[in-house]
């Protein structure tokens, strides 16, 4: 967990989330569940945990505030950003998670929309593409 590792996570679990989705069938009330539960329980809990120092970051050994904001790294110490702020970055979590879905879920959309237009349309190198199960045929 921390401020500037936990947006690209969260959105890289959202395309992971649409991935198994797709491949185990589950509903979209299931992945949700998932979801929430990763964004509300582990990512913003945890991260609220180590801000408040109540827990430490264990690889390597680290105060949790300190690993929350890289202080090492960045200079940034727990007193120097304002609670709302902070309250702010952790509540846009779940955003994170559910952008990292809708763009896989469109990118996903988009390659299907082009592959039944070029099956429907096109012949590709003399190879035909049939609707549905995609077919090849290598005549």
């Amino acid at each position: 967990m921390s401020y500037f590792l936990d947006p690209p996570a969260l959105f890289l679990i959202g395309i992971v989330l649409l991935l198994l989705q797709k491949f185990f069938k589950m509903k979209y009330q299931t992945v949700a569940a998932i979801g929430a539960f990763i964004a509300l329980v582990i990512f913003m809990g945890g991260s609220m945990l180590l801000y408040l120092d109540v827990i430490r970051w264990p690889f390597p050994d680290t105060q949790g505030s300190v690993w929350m904001f890289h202080t090492n790294y960045t200079g940034i110490r727990k007193e120097d950003v304002p609670v709302p702020l902070v309250a702010a970055m952790v509540l846009i979590y779940p955003i994170w998670l559910y952008l990292g879905y809708a763009v896989a879920k469109r990118l996903a959309k988009r390659r299907i929309d082009r592959v039944l237009q070029q099956s429907s349309s096109h012949t590709m190198c003399g190879e035909k593409l049939a609707v549905g199960s995609i077919r090849l045929d290598m005549s």
